[in-house]
């Protein structure tokens, strides 16, 4: 068997995506699908056989083990360069984008109320218990980006790596939430950061500032 190089790997993707589009036809996207996933596959082994190298060699080194686990475990995705300098507190950047959601609303009170032609006549009374697969349909490494947030209990990445063992736990605490039709309340919070629109503006002036939401999984 001819193991392909990652260059290469991304090479037939590309190949195979062109293909598809051109010919749209239900045989190249299937063979488009299959490529992409064996190249999930292989950067995930990659990735993995790169981090454990890195900590057997780090072993005796305690200063660089936890900044191997750090980058492991995303605590250093977001830089300080990423977060705008500014002199403005928590509670100042409360008050502007209230303000300016309150100015926006005032700004379109006046207009009409926007008319709905056609409703529709099914409700929606109660929701489904969800199962084990579809849950971990949901989980699985391919299905969605792996991405943290600072108030997860667990990193997103491990979660997916032991979905087997925690699958029971998570579909009963999905179950829970809609049958009691409430969030926990250890997920109604948020990390909000503001972020320089462009490193060009002044981080002293509000305007130039979006705020980044992160809420836990």
């Amino acid at each position: 068997m001819v193991r392909l190089s990652v260059a290469a790997i991304r090479r037939n993707c590309r190949r195979l995506e062109r293909l598809y589009r051109r010919t749209r036809s239900a045989a190249d996207g299937q063979a488009l699908t299959a490529a992409q996933r064996h190249r999930s596959t292989v950067f995930k082994d990659k990735k993995d056989r790169y981090w454990s190298d890195r900590i057997a060699d780090q072993t005796g080194s305690p200063v660089k083990l936890r900044n191997t686990l750090n980058a492991i475990l995303q605590r250093d995705k977001r830089t300080a360069d990423d977060v705008a300098p500014t002199v403005h507190d928590a509670d100042a950047f409360l008050r502007y984008f209230d303000d300016k959601v309150k100015s926006v609303r005032a700004a379109t009170a006046s207009h009409p109320l926007p008319v709905f032609n056609s409703t529709a006549e099914v409700l929606l009374s109660t929701l489904r218990p969800c199962s084990e697969d579809e849950v971990r349909r949901l989980i699985r490494p391919t299905a969605s980006p792996t991405k943290s947030c600072a108030l997860d209990p667990i990193p997103t990445f491990l979660l997916k790596e032991m979905v087997d063992a925690l699958l029971p736990y998570v579909t009963a605490m999905i179950n829970a939430s809609l049958r009691e039709g409430r969030l926990p309340s250890s997920h109604r919070h948020a990390v909000i950061t503001p972020l320089l629109k462009s490193s060009r503006f002044d981080a002293d002036e509000q305007k130039n500032c979006r705020i980044c939401r992160s809420f836990p999984n």
